[in-house]
């Protein structure tokens, strides 16, 4: 006996859930998350002043550098605001760089607060970080440390913490750089070295 077109409902309304069960699950998988691209490189004159690192050794900013590339940061000891997760950050770079810290890569953390963040203090807040060789602190003369804020376009007031927390990735010998977020992950700054090297190389 055949069956009546009323009969067929319920496993047509099944297959019809089950469609739209498939159609809006798919939806709603969330995407692969892709790491962000590297940012544009751009041109930056570094002046090449006098300072201080945090064993109290005196050269000049280039000289600090040499021919490597340069992890660079603008902050200050006492800092409680963006600094700890920044200089946080730069220590899981430098982790994760391993042998290349030194030989092909430096990490080095300018002051905004220079009349405070004289080379002892300067020590002292690195051994919170480890202590890590190669990862330079610098201090210098206000007038001198203006001209490198200027350069890399840090506004420094009366109120340090009101600075940028930027990471800067680049070739002080070549002038060209990468400027990236404080909040990105220690994987996606060594992206940016790696991209900086590439490019800088070829």
């Amino acid at each position: 006996m055949m069956r009546s077109g009323t009969d067929n409902l319920p496993v047509m309304t099944l297959l019809l859930f089950v469609l739209l069960g498939w159609l809006v699950g798919g939806l709603m998988v969330e995407p692969v998350r892709a790491e962000p691209a590297s940012p544009p490189m751009v041109a930056i004159n570094c002046p090449d002043v006098p300072v201080q690192d945090q064993e109290g050794r005196a050269g000049s900013f280039h000289q600090v550098m040499g021919d490597r590339l340069v992890i660079l940061t603008f902050t200050y000891s006492i800092c409680r605001t963006a600094c700890p997760i920044v200089n946080g950050l730069l220590a899981s770079v430098y982790r994760h760089l391993g042998q290349r810290v030194g030989r092909d890569v430096v990490v080095v953390s300018v002051t905004v607060d220079p009349e405070h963040d004289r080379p002892d203090q300067l020590a002292a807040h690195h051994r919170t970080f480890g202590d890590l060789p190669y990862w330079y602190r610098l201090t210098g003369e206000r007038t001198d440390l203006a001209r490198l804020w200027g350069a890399f376009g840090i506004r420094v007031g009366q109120d340090p913490s009101a600075h940028a927390s930027d990471v800067f990735i680049g070739s002080p010998a070549q002038g060209i750089w990468r400027r990236v977020s404080g909040l990105l992950s220690p994987q996606s700054i060594v992206q940016v070295l790696d991209d900086t090297e590439g490019a800088i190389t070829r």
